[in-house]
Protein backbone atom coordinates (compact mmCIF):
# COMPACT_ATOMS: atom_id res chain seq x y z
CA UNK A 1 0.00 0.00 0.00
CA UNK A 2 1.41 3.45 -0.71
CA UNK A 3 0.03 6.53 1.50
CA UNK A 4 0.11 10.02 1.25
CA UNK A 5 0.52 11.87 4.60
CA UNK A 6 0.80 14.68 3.44
CA UNK A 7 -1.80 18.02 3.49
CA UNK A 8 -1.93 18.40 -0.85
CA UNK A 9 -2.79 15.72 -3.45
CA UNK A 10 0.21 13.48 -4.87
CA UNK A 11 0.20 12.66 -8.80
CA UNK A 12 2.54 9.27 -8.60
CA UNK A 13 3.94 8.66 -11.56
CA UNK A 14 6.22 5.65 -10.76
CA UNK A 15 8.20 3.99 -7.46
CA UNK A 16 11.15 1.92 -7.34
CA UNK A 17 12.48 -0.74 -4.71
CA UNK A 18 16.19 0.37 -4.17
CA UNK A 19 18.46 -1.87 -2.11
CA UNK A 20 22.35 -0.57 -1.11
CA UNK A 21 21.83 2.05 -4.40
CA UNK A 22 20.75 -1.11 -6.60
CA UNK A 23 17.93 -0.92 -8.14
CA UNK A 24 14.92 -4.41 -7.66
CA UNK A 25 11.96 -2.98 -9.08
CA UNK A 26 10.63 -0.25 -11.25
CA UNK A 27 6.55 -0.22 -10.51
CA UNK A 28 4.52 1.80 -12.90
CA UNK A 29 1.09 2.50 -11.47
CA UNK A 30 -2.30 2.70 -13.68
CA UNK A 31 -3.60 6.14 -14.69
CA UNK A 32 -6.64 5.52 -12.36
CA UNK A 33 -4.42 4.94 -9.11
CA UNK A 34 -2.31 8.16 -10.09
CA UNK A 35 -3.38 10.45 -8.00
CA UNK A 36 -3.51 10.25 -4.38
CA UNK A 37 -5.42 12.31 -2.30
CA UNK A 38 -3.97 13.61 0.80
CA UNK A 39 -4.73 10.80 3.68
CA UNK A 40 -5.68 8.33 0.91
CA UNK A 41 -4.07 5.52 -0.34
CA UNK A 42 -3.87 3.16 -2.85
CA UNK A 43 -2.69 -0.58 -3.50
CA UNK A 44 -0.47 -2.03 -5.83
CA UNK A 45 0.13 -5.70 -6.63
CA UNK A 46 3.34 -6.90 -7.47
CA UNK A 47 3.49 -9.12 -11.27
CA UNK A 48 4.38 -12.58 -10.20
CA UNK A 49 7.60 -11.91 -11.87
CA UNK A 50 8.71 -8.81 -9.86
CA UNK A 51 7.26 -10.85 -6.97
CA UNK A 52 10.22 -13.83 -7.43
CA UNK A 53 12.53 -11.29 -7.80
CA UNK A 54 11.70 -9.35 -5.05
CA UNK A 55 11.73 -12.95 -2.88
CA UNK A 56 14.75 -13.92 -4.30
CA UNK A 57 16.99 -11.06 -3.72
CA UNK A 58 15.77 -11.05 -0.23
CA UNK A 59 16.98 -14.30 0.61
CA UNK A 60 20.62 -13.91 -1.12
CA UNK A 61 21.29 -10.67 0.47
CA UNK A 62 19.53 -11.76 3.56
CA UNK A 63 18.00 -8.00 4.10
CA UNK A 64 14.38 -6.72 5.89
CA UNK A 65 14.03 -3.41 5.24
CA UNK A 66 14.46 -1.78 1.46
CA UNK A 67 14.09 2.00 -0.25
CA UNK A 68 11.44 3.25 -1.92
CA UNK A 69 11.73 5.99 -4.09
CA UNK A 70 7.94 7.65 -5.32
CA UNK A 71 8.32 10.06 -8.38
CA UNK A 72 5.52 12.91 -9.17
CA UNK A 73 5.02 13.04 -12.59
CA UNK A 74 7.14 16.37 -12.77
CA UNK A 75 10.17 13.87 -11.56
CA UNK A 76 9.99 15.17 -8.21
CA UNK A 77 11.18 11.80 -5.78
CA UNK A 78 9.92 10.76 -2.76
CA UNK A 79 12.48 8.33 -0.11
CA UNK A 80 10.70 6.25 2.18
CA UNK A 81 11.74 2.51 3.38
CA UNK A 82 9.49 -0.56 2.82
CA UNK A 83 9.49 -3.39 5.48
CA UNK A 84 10.08 -6.65 3.51
CA UNK A 85 9.89 -9.13 6.26
CA UNK A 86 6.83 -9.87 6.36
CA UNK A 87 6.14 -10.30 3.12
CA UNK A 88 4.31 -13.76 1.98
CA UNK A 89 4.14 -14.76 -1.44
CA UNK A 90 0.95 -17.11 -2.07
CA UNK A 91 0.55 -19.95 -4.29
CA UNK A 92 -2.71 -20.41 -6.42
CA UNK A 93 -3.46 -24.16 -5.82
CA UNK A 94 -6.26 -25.82 -7.70
CA UNK A 95 -7.50 -29.33 -7.68
CA UNK A 96 -6.10 -30.16 -10.94
CA UNK A 97 -2.43 -29.79 -8.82
CA UNK A 98 -3.50 -32.22 -6.28
CA UNK A 99 -1.94 -35.29 -5.94
CA UNK A 100 -4.08 -38.29 -4.57
CA UNK A 101 -3.14 -39.62 -1.67
CA UNK A 102 -2.00 -43.53 -1.78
Amino acid sequence: EIYNLGPTPFILDRFTLVHKKGMLIDCFVTEEDKTLSQQKNMVYILQEQDAETLRRFCKRDKFKKCKVWAYDITGKCIKAKLDVSGITFQAQISAEDMIPAE
